[in-house]
């Protein structure tokens, strides 16, 4: 743009970053800047270092950072004291001496290359990328010329409905409270388009809980069963797929259902006519199966975010026990949070998966190298235009910078004339013709 180091800090300055652009930094990082985008690239260094720091033994550093990367895309553990023990065979073997493998060479060395402590969550790391990659082509072969409108998908939670969050801000250390582990199951059944949404099925431990007050589940306007275990059966499987072969067949449709290979997972075959099943293979669901690829964990997040809600208003209430709870309310709540999944949501998470037919990789949109110009060019000019009203009235003008826009008519639209100083008109010549340019630069290309 022009501008020398000093006036650089100062605009960075003047944008909100305090005084903590300076000369002195800006100079440092154009002579490390090959290097820094080098070890960035790379994964060497946290994109927020603010200065790189060589090593004393630079093939050490090299060999250990090397093996934890391969350790890493195996899957396997990595620990900080494994990390110094193996530092230190290769020191052994690279005959180097001298050198303290501390608690403080450790936390250099995480931060470094970004190490964190990161909880491990699900199984999806213990299924071989080559196997599930197979399962997506086999499905993919398998519901050829499906109507996703009729495509389905039904899967089990279990749903710990007493359950709060034991995580949340404080000014100090919070003591946690017990676990409650009442549990009940749900089933979810979701199409490929995420326009059907199959009401919940509870499975409750009791016939009529005390909560109901003497009704029934279907009287509260719920599909609920129930068995000692609170878990789904095939005698319940059979009896659901029967209510919902009844609804397909009074709409005229039929329906793919796909299920996880569960046991309990059965029906009867002379009492579905407007159905068909098909299985996943068994450990790979995690990978293939939309409703474990994020839209059960939807359900229960706005289910949790319902509980802190009602909490505030229990609380308000004068109650002793804010997120004190029974299995009606809170099967009320959870019937709200499905309500709240979106059909967008839902065939996103089907189309992660990869089991469509028409399933396409996402691939990014290349920008064109001749629009970018363009754009950049507009921008420097309008800098150059700021900068010099800035320079003779000592005020910022609010002007703004060039972008893409989608809607043609603000595209078209006459824009509003500025207000120039009125005595800067010498001045501003050079970057007023700069505008002129690139103005006329810009009618040449859409001629």
């Amino acid at each position: 743009m022009g501008w020398t180091q000093k006036q650089t800090a100062l605009y960075y300055n003047r944008e909100g970053y305090g005084n903590r652009v300076s000369q002195v930094n800006i100079s440092r990082w154009l002579k490390e800047q090959e290097k820094m985008e080098s070890h960035i690239s790379e994964g060497g260094i946290n994109p927020t270092t603010r200065r790189t720091r060589s090593v004393k033994h630079p093939e050490l550093e090299a060999a250990l950072t090397l093996w934890v990367q391969q350790r890493e895309a195996k899957l396997l553990t990595i620990k900080g004291g494994l990390i110094i023990e193996k530092a230190e065979r290769i020191a052994k073997a690279l005959n180097v001496k001298g050198l303290q493998f501390s608690d403080g060479w450790l936390t250099a060395f995480k931060e470094r290359h970004m190490l964190q402590d990161r909880r491990r969550y699900g199984e999806a790391g213990s299924v071989k990328v080559a196997d599930a990659d197979a399962e997506r082509k086999r499905m993919q072969s398998l519901l050829g010329g499906q109507n996703p409108e009729f495509l389905f998908n039904c899967d089990e939670t279990s749903f710990f409905w007493r359950g709060i969050d034991n995580h949340g801000l404080s000014t100090t250390a919070v003591p946690g409270k017990k676990l409650d582990k009442a549990r009940i199951s749900v089933l979810v059944i979701i199409n490929a388009t995420g326009t059907r949404k199959i009401r919940l099925l509870f499975i409750g431990t009791a016939k009529q809980p005390r909560c109901f007050k003497k009704k029934t589940g279907k009287q509260w306007g719920f599909w609920y069963f129930h068995n000692k275990a609170a878990w789904m059966t095939g005698e319940i499987f059979a009896e659901a797929m029967e209510t919902l072969n009844a609804e397909f067949q009074s709409e005229g449709i039929h329906a793919t259902i796909l299920l996880d290979n569960f046991s309990g997972h059965k029906w009867r075959q002379d009492r579905i006519s407007n159905a068909e099943f098909i299985f996943f293979t068994a450990g790979l669901t995690l990978h293939v199966q939309p409703a474990d690829a994020g839209i059960i964990c939807t359900m229960k997040a706005h289910y949790h975010r319902l509980t802190l809600i009602r909490s505030l208003d229990c609380e308000e209430a004068g109650e002793d026990d804010p997120f004190a709870i029974d299995l009606l309310t809170a099967m009320q709540l959870l019937a709200r949070a499905w309500e709240e999944v979106t059909p967008v949501m839902i065939a996103a998470c089907w189309r992660h998966t990869g089991i469509l037919p028409n399933f396409q990789p996402i691939v990014a949109v290349e920008a064109i190298p001749e629009v970018e110009a363009a754009v950049e060019a507009a921008s420097k000019v309008l800098m150059d235009l700021n900068t010099a009203i800035c320079q003779r009235t000592g005020k910022r003008q609010n002007l703004a910078k060039p972008a893409l826009v989608d809607d043609i008519e603000e595209l078209l639209a006459e824009p509003e004339e500025p207000e120039w100083p009125e005595d800067d008109e010498d001045t501003l010549i050079a970057a007023v013709s700069g505008v002129c340019c690139v103005q006329e630069l810009t009618e040449m290309d859409c001629a």
